[in-house]
């Protein structure tokens, strides 16, 4: 990063662009940067204990919804629907 920014220091340029920080990326992308969140070690126990085609058909979004959200979204749902117990039943 260090080349580049003296690259463009060092070779003065004929044609007029706008001029771009460098480092303003790195400010974007640290502001998006959420802090770490710890999940629920029993979510977490249920999402080992699927059977490897479910868990390697999941994308990050729906792992991340299982391990942290309340709301999953539809996609997740169908995925799981064969493993869901009515705990209602023996009632």
């Amino acid at each position: 990063m260090h080349f580049v920014k003296s690259l463009f220091k060092r070779s003065p340029c004929a044609l007029s662009f706008p001029v771009l920080s460098i480092n303003e990326p790195e400010i974007v992308m640290n502001e998006k940067k959420l802090p770490k969140r710890k999940p629920d070690p029993a979510m977490m126990q249920a999402l080992r204990s699927l059977p490897l085609e479910i868990k390697q058909s999941l994308t990050r979004e729906e792992a991340d919804a299982f391990l942290y959200e309340d709301v999953w979204p539809d996609s997740l749902l169908e995925k799981l629907k064969g493993y869901f117990v009515d705990v209602d039943e023996g009632s």
